[in-house]
């Protein structure tokens, strides 16, 4: 059967403490998708609790199970015939001191996805014998690449990564690659986490996690096409699965009060332009101007000219011309009013150049080029621009306002220009 673009066969996968087990241990169990026929494929014994098994993926035909498995300190992935006999192969090497787990079969049965973990993590892959282990992730040093899942041709896999992670939302995106790791697309592109990416039956859609609700829950993205270079993505189309389950499923209306969650909604209004961006995260005015909270939360509104224009004040549920702090105890709408005139800050441009590929992005965030090379920022403000070169290129240095190969640093006191060279 297939749910939610999870692969499985007839029988279905889950991990339980065992039966009569004093350590409890968590084991993988197969049964009939009816609830029927429960058999254990994992059989172990440990006093001390340490041999604990997780995250199955069948195998072609449904005769094998690969899964992470905790047979000492570090985990492995270990597959089992699902014939009940607890036989168990280790694919991966112990000796290493790496993690090894969120095994991946594909539906080919040819290869397995597993993450590797030592100081980072990667996405790898291998065969099904645990051979020919490759490393598909190595051009990303500083970030974290995980929860690798195959397209259903087995021609590419999602994953989640780390690269844009800051504090305090801890944000993560969704890519994609080829199957040999070329091609790398940018799916999701949000302040909030998305992760753990699966793909419909047809492969035309990408299925997450993600708290960009305020609260864990499930959303959709439109797969990529095939790509053959790097790319990000151009705009985050994602929708919301509505859930039978409130908890999962906020009332995204938030009328008639009560217990919430509650929505915020954020205008804009007069002749200037600037953005509104909130804390808590889930509101950046631009282009996301509603969010839905949960009762109680208080959220503080930040409203920034863009150059040309300035601030003229909120109105609704805030008044004046400072930070607006509401309390979602109901349903709230707030409009910031910009002007033409004066002048609250500097654009940043950043321009790339080279014959190789690669990214720029800033901190404050504002850049991302990529697709967004221009910002706007406070007159004062220092900004940190950092470049990371592509598969098969390098970062060959900065020129304009910056000059040398690491961080360029920047302060926001005139409109300022840097160029990030990149090289086969």
């Amino acid at each position: 059967m297939t749910r939610c673009g999870l692969r499985t066969e007839p029988g279905s996968l889950l991990r339980a403490p065992a039966a009569n087990n004093a350590d409890q241990n968590f084991e993988i169990f197969v049964m009939n998708a009816d609830g029927s026929n429960v058999v254990q494929q994992t059989i172990t014994s440990d006093q001390f609790g340490n041999f604990q098994s997780y995250g199955p993926t069948w195998g072609p035909g449904g005769t094998e199970i690969a899964f992470e498995g905790w047979r000492g300190s570090f985990p492995q992935i270990i597959k089992v015939p699902s014939d009940g006999s607890g036989t168990e192969t280790v694919l991966t090497n112990p000796a290493d001191s790496a993690s090894k787990f969120q095994p991946n079969w594909s539906a080919d049965g040819s290869k397995i996805l597993f993450t590797w973990s030592l100081g980072q993590q990667d996405v790898f892959v291998m065969n099904p014998d645990g051979s020919n282990q490759v490393n598909l992730t190595p051009d990303t040093e500083g970030s974290d690449q995980r929860d690798p899942v195959w397209s259903p041709d087995g021609t590419r896999f999602a994953f989640t990564d780390t690269r844009f992670w800051s504090f305090p939302t801890f944000n993560t995106e969704i890519f994609v690659r080829n199957a040999d790791g070329s091609g790398e697309v940018q799916v999701t592109d949000h302040v909030n986490i998305d992760d753990t990416p699966s793909w419909s039956p047809d492969g035309t859609t990408i299925i997450f996690s993600s708290t960009r609700g305020g609260i864990y829950e499930i959303w959709t993205i439109a797969a990529p096409p095939p790509q053959a270079s790097f790319a990000m993505v151009a705009e985050d189309a994602a929708t919301k699965i509505a859930t039978s389950s409130s908890a999962a499923d906020p009332d995204s209306a938030g009328a008639g009060g009560g217990t919430g969650p509650f929505n915020l909604t954020v205008s804009k209004t007069g002749t200037g332009s600037g953005t509104v961006t909130s804390a808590p995260t889930g509101i950046k005015c631009g282009n996301d101007c509603t969010q839905t909270y949960t009762s109680g939360t208080t959220v503080t509104l930040t409203a920034k000219a863009s150059r040309g224009s300035t601030f003229g004040g909120w109105s609704g549920a805030c008044t004046g011309t400072g930070s607006c702090v509401v309390s979602m105890t109901e349903a709230r709408s707030v409009t910031a009013t910009f002007t033409t005139g004066g002048s609250s800050g500097f654009v940043l441009t950043v321009t790339k150049a080279g014959a190789g590929s690669g990214t720029v992005t800033s901190s404050p965030a504002g850049i991302k080029c990529g697709s967004d090379c221009t910002e706007t920022y406070t007159s004062g403000t220092t900004v940190t621009l950092t470049a990371r070169a592509g598969r098969g290129s390098s970062f060959t240095g900065w020129s304009g306002a910056c000059t040398g190969t690491g961080s360029c640093v920047v302060s926001m006191t005139a409109a300022k220009s840097v160029t990030a060279t990149f090289s086969p």
